[in-house]
């Protein structure tokens, strides 16, 4: 016997979808149809004869010095920054956690950056690390990788977010587990180290993913520091982008665009899943 379902119930059901659907629309319009379109043109010889090239262009790209140029300063920026962010980020969070008076309100200072234009602080880190700033003029020109200002700013920016999410993954962990160590001795280091850590290893690997998709979109800062020919060592992705669009290759444009963001969404999938299988096993 087929049991009915109440008439309010389905509707309540769909409600949702409906709901969604503005962000649905907007999602598809603003991003699905533009990449499409970018994939489009990817496959072309060029714009003109629109000629079906294939993967004759991202053939190109994956040979092209200064592409490849771009990727391995794009991985090398990430593989420094993103630990140098998050471990700043879970330190600070240990660190305040369960802060009260002066210290509590540290966290609000901490996330301050994030509420500032990144062209303002640029212009102030650039009286520093630009290459006429004041490092420079103390320690002479190429006495120091330009990197290290895009590191500094990238750390500045982004240590305060990494903070407040890893508070967010400890407010989640049983507080008796910090006092039944205490009993036995342990320090809070040694606390953090056996509990907080293994316990928040789902947040880190969110914050992780976080971490490497900001390290990734590092270009305006270069940009606003360096101008838009940068030296060879902090030529960015971006920088290759710009610079394909400037002399309208857009079939280069495009394949290094979509190349990029398959590894970006690797990542990101990576990311979520290991997340995934983590908080499923405990």
């Amino acid at each position: 016997m087929k049991r009915k379902i109440p008439k309010g119930r389905g509707r309540r059901a769909r409600r949702p979808l409906w709901l969604m659907a503005p962000a649905l629309l907007g999602f598809g319009l603003f991003y699905l149809a533009p990449f499409g379109v970018s994939v489009y043109y990817s496959l072309l010889e060029n714009m003109f004869s629109r000629r079906f090239a294939g993967l004759e262009n991202y053939a190109h790209i994956l040979q092209d010095e200064y592409y490849l140029l771009a990727l391995g300063n794009t991985a090398v920026f990430t593989c420094v920054a993103v630990p140098l962010g998050v471990a700043l980020g879970f330190l600070l969070a240990a660190l305040l956690q369960g802060a009260r008076g002066t210290m509590a309100r540290l966290r609000g200072v901490f996330l301050l950056p994030m509420l500032l234009p990144s062209a303002a602080v640029v212009l102030s880190i650039g009286v520093v690390f630009a290459q006429d700033g004041v490092i420079w003029r103390l320690l002479g020109y190429g006495a120091m990788d330009m990197r290290w200002a895009l590191y500094v700013f990238y750390i500045w920016k982004n240590a305060g977010l990494f903070m407040m999410l890893f508070m967010a993954g400890f407010a989640g962990i049983d507080p008796q587990l910090y006092e039944a160590a205490a009993l036995d001795g342990c320090s809070r280091f040694r606390q953090h180290l056996a509990i907080t850590l293994p316990l928040s290893i789902p947040t880190v690997i969110f914050v992780t993913v976080l971490a490497i998709v900001n390290a990734l979109k590092i270009f305006k800062e270069a940009y606003l520091l360096y101008g838009a020919y940068p030296s060879r060592e902090i030529y960015m992705v971006q920088h290759y982008m710009n610079h394909q669009f400037e002399t309208l290759h857009y079939q280069n444009l495009t394949s290094a665009a979509i190349v990029f963001a398959l590894g970006v969404y690797v990542l990101v999938a990576l990311g979520m899943f290991l997340a995934k299988r983590l908080t499923k096993e405990d």
